[in-house]
């Protein structure tokens, strides 16, 4: 009988619209050149996804894609930042 119950969705349809409205947030806040906040509300992204990820509302396997995806644009947003563009290594001896 188990075979026929359905399995829960990877990602619950209300947790779907909130995690596109903070991707939207994120997308305006680096558009306006803004990378300090918008690595902040990714960050905040981020937590938001490990905490629905109890198989509820957005699967295990959903998260490890999600967190991937996060970090990715981590790395892309810290190197348009200007706090990280300010770091600049020193050149090497010739």
């Amino acid at each position: 009988m188990t075979s026929v119950t359905p399995a829960p969705p990877d990602l619950n349809p209300s947790t779907t619209v909130q995690l596109q409205a903070m991707v939207a947030h994120i997308a305006s806040q680096a558009t306006r050149g803004d990378y300090p906040a918008a690595l902040e509300s990714l960050d905040a992204l981020g937590v938001q996804v490990v905490a629905d990820g109890n198989g509820a509302t957005i699967s295990s396997d959903r998260v490890v894609l999600v967190q991937a995806a996060v970090s990715q644009l981590r790395a892309q947003l810290a190197t348009l930042s200007p706090s990280q563009a300010s770091i600049t290594p020193a050149p090497a001896p010739s």
